[in-house]
């Protein structure tokens, strides 16, 4: 069976196991204080196991709760999640248990320990990988000039008009084996997700925003969710613009770098509310002369076994020890432009897991 370290942090865990998890929280009278302590009962059962007839695991914790206690004792209600499965609900109350419906599992999994931490961090650096094999095949890139009406694969290149002045759609295409080929966004998602793959991770979902090839001075949002074998989720949004003149979407990310530096220095200043951190990033971004008519959208939220869990709502405090997702968003003429990366909060400070470059050029050249 997989320890408990291995379960939280980087062991798969085979599909169809069965997992019982519980907490076990004493009051410890030392000190002449009351201090809580916690025990933490994991126990997994496979398909085959369970098949072979080995003890159910919500049986195993059920009794360890109760030796903790002492058999025969008059126990106190066990704090379940309202969707606990019949059969573990059954051995509880074999044990002598009564159930309660609480969130205290989401609410405890609203800070994270550090093996949880060590798994979050697994699960961004693998997303980081996926974004810099991104970088490289745009890096990497052909840009065709659509002016060029000599090679009759460039004649599909879309016309635009500005200020008057009729010019041509900068496209991208491979290089090397694949050259003259046109660059999509399923080409991109593709080696975002095989990055993923090769990092141990499991790609939940990649979106890149385009037409049915990538045009070079437009704004491409690269969006990648993953998922470690024990459960943890990592988030990284980047726009990337291959060869970018500057104007409306150049302010926008500066906007956005701005207000991301903004927040991580408010989330380790103390504890503030989901919608206060929201609030700063929205204000920090509208300094940058965004007004209220311009699309601007803000997201703070707790990540981990859940792509989206608590901290999460306006009210909730970003307590020490949380890990947030935050996702920024400002729409321009030439596109929108987003950022998102996860935050965690520590005792003295606040810092974003496997920091990856937030520059828009793919390549820092």
């Amino acid at each position: 069976m997989p320890t408990a370290n291995a379960l939280l942090a980087n062991a798969p865990v085979a599909a169809g196991t069965t997992v019982a998890v519980a907490v076990d929280r004493d009051h410890d009278h030392d000190h002449d204080h009351d201090r809580d302590r916690e025990r933490w009962h994991i126990e997994t059962a496979t398909r085959k196991q369970r098949a072979n007839g080995t003890t159910h695991p919500a049986e195993i914790v059920a009794r360890a709760i109760s030796q903790a206690h002492g058999d025969g004792e008059s126990y106190e209600r066990v704090l379940t999640p309202a969707t606990i499965p019949h059969d573990a609900a059954c051995y509880l109350e074999r044990a002598g248990f009564s159930l309660a419906s609480s969130d205290v599992l989401s609410a405890l999994r609203a800070t994270k320990a550090d093996i949880e931490l060590a798994a979050l961090e697994r699960a961004q650096t693998a997303a980081a990988d996926g974004l810099e094999r991104a970088r490289s095949m745009l890096a990497a890139a052909t840009v065709v000039d659509g002016d060029d009406d000599s090679d009759t694969k460039r004649d599909d290149v879309r016309t635009e008009t500005e200020t008057g002045t009729e010019t041509r759609t900068r496209s991208l295409e491979f290089r090397g084996e694949s050259e003259g080929n046109p660059l999509t966004p399923t080409d991109v998602s593709g080696a975002v997700g095989q990055a993923v793959l090769d990092a141990g991770c499991r790609p939940v979902s990649t979106t890149v925003t385009g037409d049915d090839r990538l045009v070079a001075d437009r704004p491409i949002e690269i969006d990648t969710l993953v998922r470690t074998p024990s459960g943890y989720h990592g988030r990284l949004v980047r726009t990337l613009v291959v060869d970018p003149h500057g104007g409306a979407e150049r302010r926008a990310h500066v906007a956005l770098t701005h207000a991301f530096r903004s927040v991580r220095t408010m989330a380790g200043a103390g504890d503030h509310t989901v919608s206060a951190l929201e609030a700063d990033l929205e204000a920090e971004i509208r300094a940058f002369g965004f007004g209220e008519s311009d699309e601007i959208d803000v997201q703070v939220a707790g990540i981990g076994l859940e792509p989206r869990e608590r901290p999460i709502g306006s009210g909730e405090s970003v307590a020490v020890g949380a890990t947030i997702c935050v996702d920024a968003t400002v729409g321009t003429d030439a596109g929108r432009v987003r950022l998102a990366d996860v935050l965690a909060r520590t005792e003295d400070d606040a810092q974003w897991l496997s920091p990856v470059s937030w520059s828009m050029r793919p390549s820092s050249e």
